[in-house]
């Protein structure tokens, strides 16, 4: 018992067992020298978890959607992950605009970006034949379009 718990600090967490590597990877290849725009890099990360989970096991990926999305204790601690891959996401932004971590429209695209990844793994959830990452790409389209309009990215 005591190495389930070196490995995950709460028993919820062994169902978002990927997360914390996945978002300390988007930290990392932010922090690079030749990085990539904070919106390219938010974008293509988020894309690439999203196909990593089609691939890997379909089958066992949506059997963990329909957890997360259903259980209340795992609802939580989803929105609790979410909640750190959003401050990420403004922290990155702000970075790059530089303005300060707290800065509105940082946080409206960490907000926004977090929002198309909750609605597509809602829309996974429907048994429609669209992909996962599908759902995250076209919910990215969708907000990038916006947010260049307002200058708050850049590919």
């Amino acid at each position: 018992m005591s190495t389930f718990f070196r490995l995950f600090p709460r028993k919820e967490d062994v169902i978002f067992f990927d997360l914390r590597e996945r978002l300390g990877a988007m930290l990392e290849d932010f922090a690079r020298d030749d990085h990539e725009s904070a919106w390219a890099t938010v974008r293509r990360t988020f894309i690439d978890n999203a196909r990593a989970w089609q691939t890997s096991d379909p089958a066992f990926a949506l059997a963990r959607i329909r957890l997360f999305q259903t259980e209340p204790v795992l609802r939580s601690r989803y929105l609790e992950n979410l909640a750190e891959w959003e401050a990420a996401v403004a922290a990155m932004v702000a970075r790059e605009r530089g303005v300060d971590a707290c800065d509105f429209e940082c946080w409206l695209v960490a907000s926004m970006t977090v929002a198309a990844y909750r609605a597509a793994f809602r829309a996974q959830l429907t048994g429609a034949e669209t992909h996962f990452a599908d759902h995250v790409e076209r919910a990215f389209d969708a907000l990038e379009v916006g947010f260049a309009a307002r200058g708050l990215t850049s590919r």
